[in-house]
């Protein structure tokens, strides 16, 4: 399955061959686009008013494609708390969520060591997944249970990791941990108002900033 946040709404594609869009009014799924080839380990990757649909696999192998998906996502200007273009403090999905995942900040530090670090801090149980920033704010999601059955979310302070909230759940499946099976490894998108938090057991989580 691959999800997108795009244009404060959330995307959502699997084996089916379709693309939905979560309703916030209901939170309930609903069509938004079908897909030429049904695909499966792919990516929605937002650009513009559209969204892309790229590679994957299918049972004849691998799909070397991209699709291009047109919801109904509204007007081509960008919404009011959509992410800036340029020295933003806002990465709202994997790998930026946005822009074939090309950030345009300058003055990257080209080499890492503790003198570059501005912070660190011990998550909650284990997480592969990775942060999500929207303005001053820092959201991780991690999971912990010899069969994954505690998830967690965690807002931190952009400034120095000072941690603002943790909000504990159950899983509403268990499923046993072993080194063949990722880890909390799905990354959250987050927009203006809300962060969406998918887990491995299939738990979907919208939790507002606060």
């Amino acid at each position: 399955m691959a999800a997108a946040s795009h244009r404060d709404r959330v995307f959502m594609s699997q084996a089916d061959g379709k693309v939905y869009s979560l309703d916030a009014g209901t939170n309930a799924w609903k069509l938004a686009a079908n897909l030429a080839d049904r695909r499966f380990m792919h990516r929605l990757a937002p650009v513009g008013d559209r969204i892309l649909a790229v590679g994957g696999s299918w049972l004849s192998g691998h799909l070397a494609s991209i699709e291009v998906v047109s919801p109904d996502a509204g007007t081509a200007d960008e919404p009011e708390n959509a992410a800036p273009e340029a020295g933003a403090k806002r990465w709202p999905g994997f790998l930026g969520g946005r822009d074939f995942n090309v950030s345009r900040a300058a003055r990257l530090p080209l080499t890492w060591s503790d003198d570059s670090v501005a912070w660190r801090i011990t998550t909650p149980g284990f997480g592969q997944s990775s942060p999500v920033i929207w303005d001053d704010t820092v959201f991780l999601t991690s999971l912990e249970g010899a069969t994954k059955e505690t998830l967690f979310i965690t807002a931190v302070d952009l400034a120095d990791g000072a941690e603002h909230w943790r909000r504990t759940f159950d899983a509403a499946e268990a499923f046993e941990w072993n080194d063949y099976v990722s880890k909390g490894a799905p990354t959250p998108a987050v927009d203006g108002e809300r962060l969406y938090a998918f887990f491995d057991s299939g738990d979907l989580r919208a939790q507002t900033h606060d």
